[in-house]
């Protein structure tokens, strides 16, 4: 029984990320992700290397944020020979997408070996994970207008009178005459 538990756990492996084979049909929404790095190849032999290569990083990748994801282009797909011209996208490269805009992908590629392709995407997905702002930013940019509806509310104007005793009808911030922000 524990010899099966050996070899169980020395076959386990954590489940790495796949490449999304990405065409004309998909090809948009894929790239509306917060991180897509897309590899653009044809049947070139630097693309079969460069393809191979960004497969194996793939396979070192455990997980990348939910808005992320490693893709390949084949460039000879016809329904993306538009997109490729109108960027002119050299066969084989490496774009990257944040949230659809396009740009140069920095990291390593041919002659560079899949563990550094691994550790620069999974670095430079991270740039882009989505990111949740506290709370209190959130209120403090409401804070001015909540301020001023509460003077308002107090019949005050900004200069601290109130709008009787200067015999003020008018509201808001410019009450008197001052008072700009």
């Amino acid at each position: 029984m524990w010899q099966l538990c050996i070899v169980l756990a020395l076959s386990w492996r954590i489940h790495a990320i796949d490449v999304e084979h990405l065409s004309a049909s998909n090809f948009e929404l894929s790239l509306q992700r917060g991180f897509a790095a897309v590899l653009f190849h044809d049947k070139s032999s630097a693309s079969t290397e460069l393809f191979d290569a960004w497969e194996s990083a793939a396979g070192m990748i455990e997980s990348l944020h939910d808005d992320a994801l490693m893709g390949a282009v084949d460039g000879t797909d016809p329904g993306l020979k538009e997109f490729i011209d109108a960027y002119a996208i050299v066969l084989p490269s490496i774009r990257v997408f944040r949230r659809s805009v396009i740009g140069e992908y920095r990291g390593p590629s041919r002659g560079d070996s899949a563990k550094e392709i691994a550790e620069y995407i999974q670095a430079d997905a991270l740039v882009s994970t989505p990111s949740r702002q506290p709370d209190s930013i959130l209120l403090a940019s409401f804070l001015p207008f909540s301020l001023l509806s509460f003077h308002t509310a107090l019949g005050q104007d900004f200069g601290g009178q109130s709008r009787a005793a200067t015999g003020s009808t008018r509201e808001g911030p410019h009450a008197q005459g001052g008072g700009h922000l």
